[in-house]
């Protein structure tokens, strides 16, 4: 655990100067100029605030914000428009929602994600407790139309209700017939994107518009099958079984890979699940009146399920480095635990399955080519050894190739 903790601290501090990628984009002054620049392009989760920029490559870095900028877009992006007006606080996402039906209006000016294009646009503005939709029309592409909204909770009861005002907004401005439609429309970003695109393809067939920021996700969302292979040290520690010492063994692990890197925070975060193959064959032995003497032997084979989050900490476009940390299933196909007679064999049986976690650090060049070091934590095999909640000790070392 040590080793683990040491090279995270050493790992985090290299993080500290890998770069994020300046793209190229533009953004719209107060002035309505369009200045061309390269963006830093950190894929934002949350609609962001202030941007850095460089006018050239060897440029000095500038930022702008929503105080001095009417929008702005890395190409190949959503475009982010700035919209100033009275937002409702939903409480959709907090657990304090209160008994108040009508929603509290907040003055905002913020930069607004384009999700669709067309006869009437939508846009969406998140952060970590709120999530609000806003409209803008072809009869009016200035004046926004932000969508009203709140969660409540009845007097007397724990039941959520909802007072969904913006149903009457659609109703009002964007009414194609289709009041019914309107009705089953939800405040959710899946179904205002339905009801807004057969709205458009109401009004004018040729052209439907598209969303925007779905095709964006699709594209940036990048899924692959890593193989990999390398060895595993096993070490093998029962504490309530004293005085006994299990050899440490190194075997080969070979094993498949399925990551998924998120489409926000410029490639830097993926989820990933995996399952590799690694053995162990050791024996125990013991020192008695100056002998050493063997009580026992273990042979273990697993297959090992991990499922954990992924970070990468880029210092070229090319070169990066991760640290990853998640959580373990193991399947003991092979359990064959033999102590001497002295020992209880029932107390000591080895489990068919067991949990705990892990945490590591590699290297990644294109994030096709992978060295990895992995450890394990909270490995205990046996049923009933309460005294050693990790007697299972493993460090493993692997390369690997997406294909």
């Amino acid at each position: 655990m040590k080793k683990l903790t040491s090279l995270v601290l050493l790992f985090s501090t290299l993080g500290m100067f890998s770069q994020t990628k300046f793209e190229k984009g533009y953004f719209i002054d107060n002035q309505n100029n369009k200045v061309e620049c390269l963006i830093k392009n950190l894929r934002w989760l949350n609609n962001p605030k202030e941007i850095q920029y460089k006018l050239n490559e060897n440029g000095d870095e500038r930022s702008f914000s929503v105080e001095n900028s009417k929008g702005f877009q890395v190409y190949n992006g959503p475009y982010y428009h700035r919209v100033s007006g009275e937002f409702p606080i939903t409480t959709a996402l907090t657990t304090d929602k209160g008994i108040e039906a009508t929603p509290k209006l907040v003055d905002r000016e913020v930069f607004v994600k384009e999700i669709i294009t067309g006869k009437a646009s939508l846009y969406e503005y998140y952060d970590e407790n709120e999530r609000n939709f806003v409209l803008f029309t072809t009869e009016d592409k200035q004046t926004p139309i932000i969508l009203l909204y709140k969660q409540y909770i009845r007097v007397n009861s724990n039941d959520i209700k909802e007072n969904n005002i913006y149903r009457r907004q659609l109703l009002e401005h964007l009414n194609c017939g289709t009041v019914e439609d309107i009705q089953k429309t939800a405040y959710t970003r899946k179904s205002l994107v339905s009801y807004i695109l057969s709205y458009n393809k109401c009004v004018d067939p040729l052209h439907e518009g598209k969303e925007i920021d779905k095709a964006s996700f699709k594209t940036k969302t990048k899924l692959g099958l890593i193989v990999f292979g390398g060895v595993a040290n096993y070490g093998f520690d029962p504490s309530s079984i004293r005085d006994i010492d299990f050899e440490n063994k190194v075997s080969p692990t070979v094993g498949l890979e399925l990551e998924a890197i998120l489409p926000f925070g410029n490639n830097k975060w993926s989820v990933f699940l995996s399952s590799q193959y690694a053995s162990y064959k050791a024996k125990g032995k013991t020192t008695l009146n100056n002998v050493e003497l063997e009580v026992g032997d273990i042979e273990l084979s697993q297959i090992v399920n991990n499922f954990g989050g992924r970070h990468y900490m880029f210092f070229s476009n090319n070169l990066s480095v991760f640290m990853q940390f998640g959580a373990t299933l193991d399947h003991n196909t092979t359990k064959n635990f033999n102590p001497n007679s002295e020992f209880r064999r029932s107390v000591y049986e080895i489990r068919s399955f067991n949990f705990g976690g892990f945490g590591g650090v590699g290297l990644s060049i294109d994030q096709k080519y992978y060295l990895n070091t992995t450890y394990f934590v909270g490995g205990s095999i046996l049923r009933n050894d309460l005294d050693s909640p990790n007697n299972l000790k493993r460090f493993v070392v692997s390369v690997g190739v997406k294909l």
